[in-house]
């Protein structure tokens, strides 16, 4: 049994002329969302007369409540009154049944948005959802939901999107409300794993991104009219870039961005990745930073290469290239190999050290000294299977660079996947040249000495 309310108790008051006294209580079958439904409200009949004793103050609150209801009734469209529309006319409306609305209304009202005079966050979030849903004017709106004049419609739009981008979008859009493995076992299509992937890969993310088009008015300021006018369509239209799974799921909207010939789908896919736009190449330094594994070095341990050379993918040349998107980092990368095991001939035993993650053992990080400074250090890490490099992550300059990877991240992989599965060894006379020139020993400055028979004027460091 649950308690009727007493917004159904006022209600039945004045549409029913039925009193209902505090504390009745009924079947929770004939509740929706903790309100009587219609059908309930219509089956409730008198079961006696009464005289009921009120306070001036009880009076005065009922006399308001007669006047709310009042004008409620005066709307032609009214959120506020869950009985007043039906579900049908909720997804005419606002696309959303009356459920779905309810919910989403209830998730709204934690955020900063509060009702005011004109408006209640029921009715600012459904006049934002018709707006959406029948791209009407304001003044139309206001018409429909007896608002004074369009330019309150504005604010309260404004309000109602500031509220929803606050408090529902964040959890519902963009690429950190789902994870990589809801996309590939829930909204991962058979054909599309069939024709992207042979059907027999079963860890391999398919999305599509495309740009589509929201029109807008003509602006009467000409850059902007200029920037967004598509030739094409010989309208004005901005360009949001949707990426959606193969099911048609929307993982991420990103944009909008301008319609003009600067913005093909190419150039914005570019500018997303070189703006790392809703972090997408940071997944692996967000792993990273939620475990504290960047400024934490008691979570690695040092290991020789050879406890993980039979774990770490084997790769070609070919496949090297391809992950590096050129061949300036390879040619960095063995003089940072070479460096790292003291010798020119990487083909023997060389002992070269990794930091393996105690707490994520197929994580490793090779620290590699920079080739411009004596005093920086740099920590290229990499996430790998015995099949894939999966992602990579280097605190250097570039080492969040939106093609390829760093000269740091190329050594480790290019050592640990082509280098030491050679067997022929190959002849550098530039890693001899240090051995032309001699360094010269390290020495202290003079010091004073108060043994005067002491002749020795330098120490060495």
């Amino acid at each position: 049994m649950m308690k009727i309310t007493s917004q159904d108790r006022d209600f039945i008051l004045f549409s029913r002329n039925i009193w209902i006294p505090e504390g009745a209580r009924c079947c929770s079958g004939h509740l929706i969302n903790n309100l009587l439904s219609k059908e309930a409200v219509d089956q409730i009949k008198p079961f006696s007369i009464r005289y009921q004793e009120l306070s001036s103050s009880d009076v005065q609150l009922l006399l308001s409540k007669d006047q709310t209801l009042f004008e409620n009734g005066k709307k032609r469209f009214s959120f506020d009154d869950l009985r007043d529309l039906n579900d049908d006319e909720y997804c005419l409306l606002t696309s959303l049944s009356r459920d779905n609305f309810n919910d989403f209304a209830q998730i709204i009202s934690s955020s900063t948005i509060r009702p005011s005079c004109n408006r209640s966050i029921r009715t600012a979030v459904g006049i934002y959802l018709c707006k959406l849903r029948l791209d009407i004017s304001n003044r139309l709106l206001a018409c429909m939901f007896q608002i004074a004049d369009k330019r309150t419609v504005s604010r309260i739009i404004n309000s109602a999107r500031q509220a929803i981008v606050k408090s529902f979008v964040p959890d519902n859009l963009g690429f950190g409300h789902v994870t990589r493995e809801d996309v590939i076992g829930r909204h991962t299509t058979t054909i599309a794993r069939e024709l992207m992937c042979g059907g027999d890969s079963t860890d391999i993310a398919i999305i599509i991104i495309d740009g589509t088009y929201l029109y807008n008015q003509t602006s009467r300021n000409n850059e902007f009219r200029r920037t967004t006018f598509k030739l094409y369509k010989k309208r004005s239209l901005l360009k949001p870039m949707m990426i959606v799974t193969t099911t048609g799921y929307i993982v991420a909207c990103i944009g909008p961005f301008m319609s003009d010939f600067n913005n093909s789908d190419a150039a914005i896919m570019k500018d997303i990745l070189l703006r790392n736009t809703d972090h997408i190449l940071s997944r692996l330094k967000e792993l990273l930073e939620e475990n504290n594994l960047i400024k934490q070095f008691s979570l690695w341990e040092i290991i020789n290469h050879i406890e993980i050379i039979d774990v770490f993918p084997i790769m070609t040349q070919d496949d090297l290239a391809n992950l590096t998107f050129g061949v300036f980092q390879l040619k960095r990368a063995r003089s940072y190999a070479e460096e790292r095991c003291s010798t020119t001939n990487l083909t023997s035993d060389v002992v070269y050290s990794v930091h393996r993650c105690k707490i994520i053992p197929n994580f490793i990080r090779s620290p590699t000294q920079s080739a411009h400074s004596n005093r920086v250090t740099y920590h290229p890490t990499i996430h790998f299977t015995d099949q894939a490099i999966l992602a990579w992550w280097c605190d250097c300059f570039t080492g969040t660079r939106f093609l390829g990877c760093c000269s740091h991240i190329a050594a480790a992989i290019r050592f640990l996947s082509y280098q030491r599965w050679q067997t022929q060894q190959r002849h550098i006379p530039p890693g001899e040249y240090k051995n032309i020139a001699t360094d010269s020993i390290q020495v202290s400055d003079f010091y004073d000495s108060s043994d005067d028979d002491d002749s020795q004027r330098y120490t060495l460091t």
